[in-house]
């Protein structure tokens, strides 16, 4: 057990979701906050007698009071860990034939070990939707890491789901890193597409093929 980190402590039997791996942690599901964690910070979750399960992000504003960054108990939760889940996902991507497309899901949150983390690939930039309280605690990280990484020629933050209202974080919405035109031009399926995704819903476009595809081979991978 990682001593050090706060821990959330569930009620007796309520651990059978989160021992199959569901990475909720939900709040009538626990017996006790051990410790005085922030909002966003690391936690423990541990059953009903101490047993360490995972270690999550804390959110103590939403019904998901933990969503879990690992299974691994042992798990330091740090910039590391946050750039190989990104090159993790990266490298996934690359073994699936895209070249017919420049835009997909380039992380997609629990399905990828990035909880409430979306980047959405537009040609030669991102759009990214900032969704939980744990993945707000490591944004700026996460930008420098998509910077240093994949190079895109900019980077647009839209977080404004409602999700954030209900983790009790401000909307927020610009450009964190260069700039483009719009709308951007994006090739899905050979089709050509112009997005303004400034305007759009989400993230500013539902990428179907490959959005899908990519997922469920991720679930499966897991």
């Amino acid at each position: 057990m990682t001593n050090s980190l706060p821990i959330i402590r569930l009620k007796e039997g309520r651990d059978r979701s989160i021992k199959k791996q569901h990475p909720w942690v939900f709040s009538g599901a626990i017996k006790e906050i051990i410790g005085n964690p922030d909002v966003g910070d690391t936690v423990q979750i541990v059953e009903f007698n101490n047993t360490p399960l995972a270690i999550a992000a804390f959110s103590p504003h939403s019904q998901i009071s933990g969503r879990v960054w690992s299974f691994d108990p042992n798990q330091r939760i740090d910039a590391d860990f946050i750039k190989e889940k990104v090159l993790e996902a990266i490298a996934y991507r690359k073994k699936i034939n895209l070249s017919h497309t420049n835009a997909y899901r380039l992380i997609h949150s629990e399905s990828d070990g990035l909880p409430g983390i979306i980047v959405d690939k537009f040609n030669t930039g991102y759009v990214v939707q900032i969704l939980s309280a744990g993945a707000e605690k490591w944004k700026d990280v996460l930008f420098e890491i998509l910077q240093q990484t994949d190079h895109p020629s900019w980077i647009y933050e839209k977080s404004t789901d409602e999700v954030r209202i209900l983790e009790n974080l401000p909307v927020r919405e610009g450009f964190v890193y260069g700039k483009t035109d719009l709308p951007v031009t994006i090739t899905e399926n050979g089709i050509k597409y112009f997005v303004n995704f400034e305007e759009g819903q989400k993230t500013g476009f539902y990428m179907t093929k490959e959005k899908t595809e990519i997922f469920f081979k991720t679930l499966l991978k897991t």
